[in-house]
């Protein structure tokens, strides 16, 4: 092996070793809590309750996301859940919203709330694992509320209804 080989396979090994070291690097590294291994597996605790005014009998447990990684996330990989579960995204400000479907294993609805946790948009039965189309709020919304496909029509949901939920 020639100098400039050894230098040019030691520069390579200095820049993946510094890279794998790298605190920052974090976010582009897998983790045990993402890897995809434990995606199949993954479930979700749902403790947090919360009721819509219209229904007060049905009571929701809810996963709260509230940072950008766990938004992002969402109920991806999650291959089950109940009639009376679902996820609550929170945002930090009340603006137009996009979702998609990209792996996510059941069927859902999907409610978009203003900043008063009043819905202002329903799309209903969302197929699961599609990238296309985009289902977008229509209106600005601070919250968007994922339920098992059916849960709006059960549970008789309108645009209009208040979520009540402690946070």
């Amino acid at each position: 092996m020639t100098k400039r080989q050894f230098t040019i396979i030691a520069i390579c090994l200095a820049i993946i070793l510094i890279f794998l070291w790298n605190p920052l690097a974090k976010d582009f590294l897998p983790t045990d809590n993402h890897s995809t291994n434990n995606w199949s597996r993954r479930e979700l605790p749902f403790n947090t309750s919360a009721y819509f005014e219209s229904n007060p009998l049905m009571i929701f447990n809810l996963e709260i996301a509230r940072t950008e990684r766990e938004r992002a996330d969402g109920l991806m990989f999650v291959e089950e859940i109940n009639d009376n579960q679902g996820m609550l995204f929170v945002f930090e400000e009340e603006n137009p919203r996009s979702f998609w479907m990209k792996n996510t294993y059941i069927s859902l609805d999907i409610l978009f709330l203003d900043k008063d946790l009043r819905v202002v948009k329903i799309i209903e039965n969302l197929e699961p694992l599609r990238e296309w189309p985009y289902y977008n709020s229509d209106f600005p919304a601070k919250y968007a509320l994922e339920l098992k496909a059916g849960a709006v029509e059960k549970n008789s949901l309108e645009i209009g209804d208040e979520l009540y939920v402690k946070f």
